[in-house]
């Protein structure tokens, strides 16, 4: 049997690395799969952010075929009635329905949308909660947010982050082309997200948000992408007051991680 060659230098904690990486991408290409309707592709509830956080090591990587954790875009408050809602039909069901399938789906919908919980949101919008609740086990951890807390001890970007884009990127104008776009991007992202509350548009401030949240957690830019999903927030609930007053408060992390990344891309490309 052939075997690999491997270079001298190679050792254990490359080998973790590549592991880490090359699960990340496989697990990014099975929901690009799904998402997409092409092939056997999985719902891994994985995003831009989830790839680069697990290949970074600052994301835990759930074992093969299962979720990440189910990640909450909302407060506490209107995450709490539907998994209490999943957990509860859990311990009334679970001897008949064992697993989440389509027909105990089916029952909780007809119960959630014809119930007390007629004022309560719909249920596309509670389903993955829900769901949650009603797979929850002891020991298992609560949903994240989306976007990691950011810390006062941490910079406007995100050093690990980066040497993944770094490293995904592949060679050295590679990875300055995707600092580039970034800067140029982003900053398009910052004004028509003012354009759109100016104009009271919510549904565009909503989408340019969400936009400008993914692309900054691809570059390390944890500030810009938690001030990016507050405003994602807001402007789904319409509102807007409370979208400017956070667009403010983007507008200087975003000028603070443009500074860091434009250092960055000085000091590696002269």
């Amino acid at each position: 049997m052939a075997t690999t060659w491997q270079p001298k230098w190679q050792n254990e904690m490359h080998l973790s690395a590549w592991d880490r990486l090359k699960e990340a991408l496989r697990r990014d290409w099975e929901q690009t799969k799904f998402d997409l309707k092409i092939g056997d592709g999985e719902q891994l509830n994985q995003d831009a952010a989830d790839t680069l956080q697990q290949a970074a090591g600052t994301e835990p990587i759930p074992p093969p075929h299962q979720r990440n954790p189910l990640k909450i875009n909302e407060d506490w408050q209107a995450a709490e009635h539907p998994i209490s809602y999943g957990y509860m039909a859990r311990r009334e069901l679970g001897d008949e329905h064992p697993t989440w399938n389509d027909g105990i789906e089916a029952k909780l919908r007809s119960d959630w949308e014809s119930g007390q919980a007629k004022a309560d949101p719909t249920w596309d919008k509670a389903k993955d909660f829900v769901r949650y609740g009603y797979e929850y086990k002891l020991g298992d951890s609560l949903p994240p947010t989306s976007v990691p807390p950011t810390s006062a001890n941490e910079g406007p970007v995100r050093e690990r982050e980066l040497d993944v884009l770094r490293q995904l990127s592949g060679d050295g104008p590679g990875f300055r082309d995707r600092l580039d776009e970034y800067m140029v991007m982003s900053q398009q992202l910052v004004d028509a997200m003012k354009e759109a509350l100016d104009k009271q548009d919510a549904a565009a401030l909503e989408g340019d948000a969400r936009s400008l949240k993914g692309v900054s957690a691809q570059v390390g830019a944890h500030r810009v992408a938690g001030d990016s999903e507050l405003i994602e927030n807001a402007a789904a609930k319409r509102d807007l007051a409370g979208a400017r007053v956070r667009l403010d408060m983007l507008k200087t992390d975003h000028r603070a991680a443009l500074d860091k990344l434009q250092s960055i891309r000085a000091s590696a490309f002269p």
